[in-house]
């Protein structure tokens, strides 16, 4: 595996980390700013390097998972219980595709991004 990719798997980790910890949070203490904005900017920033890397299922799901975000901030309203569902289960799956390109070395070929996507709202 390259440099480049491991620096991705890595700090992908971190952030999965980063966003379950604050999710899970804001299942307790719907209305914690702070902890809203460090989990949309791990989804954000998750996003984002999914984007560098190509892996474009990930980028796509990721990217599901923010909007439910944005959807709350726009409409002045916590995460509901089936967003942070869904959160969670995306971030499930982004760490099932790490550990697939840790064992494999390369961007799982065959990611099916329609499920996890799916689950949001639109």
């Amino acid at each position: 595996m390259d440099e480049f990719l491991q620096q991705f798997l890595v700090e992908s980790r971190e952030l999965v980390e980063q966003a379950s910890d604050d999710i899970l949070m804001l299942e307790r203490e719907p209305h914690d700013a702070q902890r809203f904005d460090d989990a949309f900017r791990a989804f954000h920033t998750l996003k984002g390097g999914a984007g560098i890397v190509d892996f474009g299922a990930m980028q796509t799901a990721v990217h599901a998972a923010e909007s439910a975000f944005t959807v709350a901030r726009a409409e002045s309203r916590p995460l509901s219980s089936d967003d942070i569902g869904n959160c969670l289960a995306c971030l499930d799956q982004v760490v099932d595709w790490l550990d697939t390109i840790e064992a494999t070395g390369t961007l799982p070929p065959d990611a099916d991004e329609a499920g996890i996507v799916a689950r949001f709202p639109r």
